[in-house]
């Protein structure tokens, strides 16, 4: 049984060890980079279980996805999902599908945010397919387009209704 939830920072081992797996694996997926990552100290990497989610599979964690917020806008009211990475062996279960709602559902909190933004490689369409499943559509490259560092990712958002929340 897969379970979707948060982690006590005093499983920063655990995060840490998905992160870095997740950073050699597929480093195209990610804006950073795993020598970047791997000097981390213990601090940051409890700071960094604060805002994940993770799926859990006999007490293991399988899967994980980051929520945060864009700075320079009106506070709350854009939400940002990164960070999203399911171990091979686990994958074609629905959890990436299973993390994604349950992100969806811990912004949905706050009642300032009105959408929901991501940024995804181009080349990963299983992945870009389970975001638009989850109800994100395409709306173009990211702010700089062509001339950011990333010129292969794709924007995506979610507008999140008031009185349709979910």
């Amino acid at each position: 049984m897969i379970e979707i939830k948060r982690l006590g920072e005093e499983r920063w081992r655990e995060v840490r060890d998905l992160r870095q797996e997740a950073l050699e694996r597929e480093p195209a997926a990610f804006c950073s980079a795993y020598k970047r990552e791997a000097t981390m100290d213990e601090g940051g990497w409890r700071r960094r279980t604060e805002d994940t989610l993770f799926a859990v599979s006999d007490g293991r964690p399988v899967g994980m996805i980051a929520l945060g917020s864009e700075g320079g806008q009106r506070a709350g009211s854009v939400a940002l999902l990164y960070g999203v990475y399911v171990r091979r062996e686990s994958r074609g279960q629905g959890i990436g599908r299973r993390l994604v709602k349950g992100a969806i559902e811990a912004v949905c909190e706050n009642p300032e945010v009105r959408r929901i933004e991501l940024t995804v490689n181009a080349s990963q369409a299983a992945t870009i397919r389970t975001y638009e499943k989850c109800g994100f559509v395409r709306v173009g490259p990211p702010e700089g387009g062509a001339e950011s560092r990333r010129g292969d990712e794709v924007l995506m958002e979610k507008r999140i209704v008031p009185s349709k929340r979910r």
